[in-house]
């Protein structure tokens, strides 16, 4: 939608000329090499050169940037890329074209070429220094005396500007589909004036179709309207998204309607690969979401699974955890992940614990906690790419995945043994700097060492 709103402003540059001869009669406003033609071969003559610029941008940029790029030289691609859109701005203002117009004319032509990321980055640092400098300039254009001669006047503008644009969006929204909460914000976000009037108000008055103080006030209006949105989003989150989302039926957890041996809580992108290897060897496992739309994706490819929060004691009971024999906590968040390993240790004793770690303090915390096994999410699968990454530098494959296998082995030792003075910060960083310098030696040291040692 910003995006379409930008584009607008194209047509209306275009126009604008045409709208300052009519209105200045036989004056010349606006001085260019086609300033004394009827309006209508201006308005011809004009598309004729933006297709004309576009056309050679996109056919014969490739070959002057090609040329430039052999070089080597970045500061002389910067230099070109600018001289571009100095050229074209230039070639409009004589056919009597903006120059805001003239840039946009210029950005498309360096849009298209092959090397746009390159100019990307490198006319970057310009764009927030000019960006920074129009905006200053629009500040420091604002007559702020308005504010105290018509307050009234300048806040009835406001209103009809943000209320005819919002309802406008309102009802684009309403044809698209979009429900009555997303509409709503969707309307309120987009109610401001676009930062393209300033541009559009300031040719305006360059042009003489708008006297200097109606520029002033339509621009102070434009920058009240875009100072006013934050406030309108914040009472779009505090007053309408909550009565909103108080008439939104909330969603109950399902009837469990099987014990099985094995109950597994949580079903995203871990828990997943869990549940289908045991599904895909006949163990009956009963699944636990607490998410609806995974419930429904689950659901959509043929596994069976219950919306339920596996935190919640009637929950497991219903699930069948009394007389389950082993839990799987495969849940992302660890609060919640250890809320549950320390419900089911005091209420259900007798399960086997096997539970998901987000990182080494979460393992921690789950061995505390007093699971039976408890595994890294990550692990594995970074230390499997370690070992294609050192085989792709040349290393022997063998001797990679025999290095893994200590790595593993080595990690998972200390892991352990940290955890006797997992809090005590001091000696958890001796310790782990000792065990990092021999671990180092153990790797450095080649394959047939190791297995000698």
């Amino acid at each position: 939608m910003l995006l379409f709103q930008d584009i607008a402003v194209i047509p209306i540059l275009v126009i604008m000329p045409l709208l300052a001869i009519h209105g200045a009669q036989d004056q010349q406003i606006h001085a260019s090499l086609i300033s004394t033609l009827p309006g209508w071969t201006q308005a011809l003559i004009v598309t004729c050169v933006i297709a004309a610029v576009i056309a050679a941008g996109r056919y014969l940029s490739y070959y002057l940037f090609r040329a430039v790029a052999r070089i080597h030289l970045r500061e002389v691609f910067t230099a070109l890329s600018l001289a571009v859109v100095v050229g074209i701005t230039l070639l409009m203002q004589l056919v009597g074209v903006s120059p805001a117009l003239g840039t946009f004319v210029a950005g498309v032509v360096l849009a298209n070429s092959e090397y746009r990321r390159i100019l990307e980055t490198d006319i970057e640092p310009f764009k927030g220094l000019l960006l920074g400098l129009f905006f200053i300039s629009v500040g420091m254009g604002m007559d702020f005396h308005l504010f105290s001669e018509s307050p009234l006047r300048l806040v009835l503008a406001v209103t009809a500007l943000m209320t005819a644009k919002a309802l406008i969006l309102f009802m684009l929204g309403r044809f698209f589909g979009l429900n009555a909460l997303h509409n709503s914000g969707f309307s309120l976000a987009l109610a401001q004036g676009g930062e393209f009037a300033f541009v559009l108000f300031q040719f305006a008055g360059t042009l003489n179709i708008l006297p200097q103080t109606q520029e002033k006030f339509l621009t102070l209006v434009v920058a009240t309207s875009i100072a006013v949105t934050p406030l309108l989003i914040v009472l779009y989150n505090r007053i309408i998204v909550p009565k909103f989302l108080s008439v939104l039926p909330e969603r109950t957890f399902d009837s469990i309607e099987e014990e099985n041996p094995i109950i597994l809580a949580g079903f995203g992108r871990f828990g997943q690969v869990i549940g289908r290897f045991l599904t895909a060897q006949g163990v009956k496992t009963t699944v636990l979401e607490k998410d609806p739309d995974q419930i429904e994706l689950l659901r959509k490819f043929g596994f069976k699974g219950y919306f339920g929060d596996a935190s919640r004691l009637d929950l497991l009971h219903s699930a069948g955890a009394h007389k389950a024999k082993l839990l799987i906590v495969a849940v992302d968040d660890p609060e919640i992940s250890l809320e549950i390993v320390r419900l089911a240790k005091t209420e259900f004793p007798h399960l086997k614990i096997f539970a998901r770690a987000r990182n080494r303090r979460h393992a921690y915390e789950l061995s505390k906690a007093g699971v039976n096994y408890y595994k890294r999410e990550v692990f594995d699968s970074s230390l499997e790419m370690a070992q294609h990454i050192m085989v792709s530098l040349g290393k022997n494959e063998s001797d990679m995945h025999f290095k893994a296998i200590k790595f593993k082995q080595h990690d998972e030792a200390t892991l352990k043994a940290s955890f006797d003075f997992f809090d005590n910060e001091p000696e958890l960083v001796n310790f782990m700097r000792t065990q990092r310098a021999e671990l180092e030696r153990i790797l450095q040291n080649d394959v047939s060492g190791d297995s000698d040692s």
